[in-house]
C-alpha cells in the first residue's frame, strides 16, 4: 500500500555508512527485458547497503532499461550476445551461467539473480566462501523441480566424483566463485551446458537449466 520508495525505507532505512566490500569482489547477474523489475529491485537493495562494483550483463534489456542500470551507483552494463541454440534450449538466458562468470571480471564473483533482493548481510557469503566456492541450497521440497531425470545421466555421464541426487539441492540463484581457484567446477559446468545444446535428450532431461 502506498508509495513503494516509503515503504522500502520504512522497513530498510538507509544504514549511517554502507558496506565496502573487498575489491577483490564484485556482484553480478544478467537480466533480459521482463526481469528488468526484479533487477531494480535487486539493484536498489545492493547500492543502499553497499558500495561494490556491479556488472549486469545485458541478455535482452531495452535501451531506457540500461540507461537506468548505468545510473546506478557502481554498476556497469556489458552486453552478453547468447549463442545461437536450438528451440528446446528456452529460455536461453538462463541456461548461461557459468559462460557468464567466465567472462566475470572480478577475482571472486558474487553472483545473484536479477530476481533477488538482498536482506542480510553479503560479507557472510564472502566468509562461507572460503576456502572453496559456496553455492546456496533450494529448501523448496518440490523434488519434481529439482531432480533431474535418471535417464540424464545415461547421456551425459558424471566422471568427476560429484554425488548427484543428494539433498540439499543446489540453487543458483546466490553463489560466490573464484575462476582461478574453482576451474574445474566451472569447466565441467559449461560442458554440460555445451553438451544439452547438442543433444536433445540430454537437456530435456535436466530439471533446472542453470
Amino acid at each position: 500500500q502506498g508509495n513503494f520508495t516509503s515503504c522500502f525505507l520504512t522497513h530498510f532505512p538507509l544504514p549511517k555508512q554502507k558496506i565496502d566490500l573487498p575489491e577483490n569482489y564484485g556482484v553480478m547477474t544478467s537480466c533480459s527485458g521482463n526481469l528488468f523489475i526484479g533487477l531494480q529491485l535487486m539493484l536498489s537493495s545492493l547500492t543502499h547497503f553497499y558500495n561494490v562494483k556491479t556488472l549486469v550483463l545485458d541478455v535482452g534489456m531495452t535501451e531506457e532499461q540500461v540507461a537506468w542500470c548505468q545510473q546506478q551507483p557502481n554498476v556497469t552494463v556489458k552486453q552478453f550476445p547468447l549463442p545461437k541454440c536450438p528451440d528446446f534450449i528456452h529460455p536461453p538466458g538462463a541456461w548461461f551461467k557459468a559462460h557468464y562468470i567466465r567472462s566475470s571480471p572480478f577475482v571472486n564473483t558474487i553472483w545473484i539473480d536479477a530476481d533477488t533482493m538482498i536482506v542480510g548481510d553479503l560479507r557472510e557469503l564472502i566468509r562461507w566462501s572460503q576456502p572453496q566456492a559456496l553455492f546456496t541450497s533450494d529448501h523448496s521440497g518440490y523434488k519434481a523441480g529439482t531432480l533431474n531425470k535418471r535417464e540424464l545421466y545415461q547421456h551425459l555421464p558424471l566422471n568427476n566424483g560429484y554425488p548427484h541426487d543428494i539433498e540439499p539441492y543446489i540453487n543458483t540463484g546466490v553463489f560466490v566463485l573464484n575462476k582461478k581457484r574453482d576451474y574445474v567446477i566451472l569447466d565441467d559446468w559449461c560442458y554440460c551446458v555445451e553438451m544439452a545444446c547438442q543433444n536433445e535428450k540430454i537437456a530435456k532431461n535436466l530439471s533446472c537449466w542453470d
